[in-house]
């Protein structure tokens, strides 16, 4: 739950950002970074307690190269096991066995009703630890993602996304 952002110099670490740890987080399971419309560069990271943080990377002051600014945060309810970016959507897998689509809107801020898929690897759910997803093209040459996740259980699911949100 908290954040250190260090500097190297020559061999020498110093601590220069550190977000403290807030209430309820959970241990912070996946980090990912993100380059949005604008080119602006965000961090999202997922935690133990289901919660998803936008942070925004930006000049800092008095020395510091850059700084995190919090932007926007979301409970999807359960723990948070992994994530992908994917255009201006997040996919992320929970320890529910649930997929989660969170969008992204103005830069860092998240829509604050995501769409959610449960038991993606169907029955009662382990949940999904890892996740890939791209951009294919089927046979009609039409754009669909392919979505790889992988649960705690050793299954691997593959499915295709039609109803593109993305």
């Amino acid at each position: 739950g908290s954040w250190v952002r260090c500097g190297w110099d020559g061999g020498a670490v110093e601590v220069v950002y550190k977000e403290e740890r807030s209430g309820g987080t959970g241990s912070c399971g996946v980090v990912r970074w993100w380059k949005g419309n604008g080119g602006r560069v965000v961090l999202f990271a997922g935690f133990g307690s289901g919660r998803i943080v936008s942070y925004l990377l930006e000049e800092g002051a008095e020395g510091c190269d850059f700084n995190l600014r919090v932007v926007s945060k979301l409970n999807l309810g359960s723990a948070i096991k992994c994530l992908e970016v994917v255009r201006d959507t997040i996919l992320v897998g929970c320890a529910d066995g649930g997929l989660r689509a969170v969008s992204i809107i103005e830069s860092a801020q998240f829509n604050t009703t995501p769409r959610l898929w449960k038991a993606v690897h169907g029955g009662p759910c382990a949940g999904i630890s890892c996740i890939s997803a791209d951009f294919n093209k089927d046979s009609k040459g039409e754009e669909v993602l392919m979505i790889a996740t992988g649960a705690e259980d050793g299954t691997v699911v593959l499915s295709e996304l039609r109803d593109i949100i993305i």
